[in-house]
């Protein structure tokens, strides 16, 4: 995890934050909508960033009653290869141009923690707040 001059919270500070429960944090983590960072000791630390995007997953459920998968859906609708400008012979052979159903970044398989920072660096993950932003002022 690289500093970049940015502020660290904890999970009990960013849950403070939210007014939630550090559980509800860990679940957000579990169901891959939100992809937290890591100390080099294992800690779970969220950025700025990652507080306002989670405020705007709480807001979808709270406003529009969206559950996980609802979220995991309207996260999959994102077209990573528009935003990465992926070519149409690399796409064929990407599982996410094949399965809609979820965000990019999920990977049963992925339990390394590098490749996980780099979803987080990614400019698809980093957009998914905006195309959120569009769901929940749609009436």
């Amino acid at each position: 995890m690289e500093d970049n001059n940015q502020t660290y919270y904890s999970i009990g500070e960013a849950a403070k934050m939210l007014g939630v429960v550090v559980p509800q944090l860990r679940m957000l983590e579990k169901s891959s909508l939100v992809l937290t960072a890591r100390t080099e000791h294992g800690k779970r630390v969220y950025t700025d960033c990652d507080i306002e995007y989670i405020k705007i997953l709480l807001k979808l459920a709270k406003k529009k009653r969206f559950t996980l998968h609802d979220m995991n859906e309207c996260i999959g609708a994102v077209r990573c290869w528009e935003v990465v400008n992926c070519p149409p012979e690399l796409r064929l052979k990407c599982s996410n141009y094949l399965d809609l159903s979820k965000p990019c970044w999920i990977d049963s398989e992925c339990s390394d923690e590098e490749k996980k920072e780099k979803c987080r660096e990614c400019k698809v993950y980093s957009s998914i707040s905006e195309n959120l932003l569009l769901e929940l002022n749609k009436v």
